[in-house]
């Protein structure tokens, strides 16, 4: 059974719980990640492609820009710009649109 959940070390040198569920997106600020979640936002030390190493497992989350990493069972919009997470404009990079598009919003299309 894979971990629903992580701790990841804050700017205090303390480790924050991080829900899987609860995590809307990570937007990479160079050298620090801004973690953002349903319950509010928090910077840690870290880049993004070893944040993605870690959670490549598991299948909720994409990267969808050379900045940002999704939740996207958190995705509430797709369009041609981007996407919408939890009230936040995310941008999807170009080479990444398609792979949304085919692994993740199309399988769950209603086709009326």
């Amino acid at each position: 059974m894979k971990n629903e959940f992580c701790f990841v070390k804050d700017q205090s040198g303390g480790y924050k719980k991080v829900s899987f569920e609860d995590l809307l997106f990570v937007k990479s600020l160079g050298n620090y990640l801004q973690f953002v979640t349903i319950n509010g936002t928090f910077i840690a030390l870290g880049a993004l492609s070893a944040l993605e190493s870690e959670l490549s497992h598991h299948d909720r989350f994409a990267r969808v820009h050379k900045s940002y990493f999704v939740n996207i069972q958190r995705v509430e919009h797709l369009s041609p710009g981007g996407l919408l997470v939890g009230g936040h404009e995310i941008p999807v990079g170009g080479k990444f649109m398609e792979n949304i598009k085919e692994t993740f919003i199309l399988q769950h299309v209603l086709k009326l």
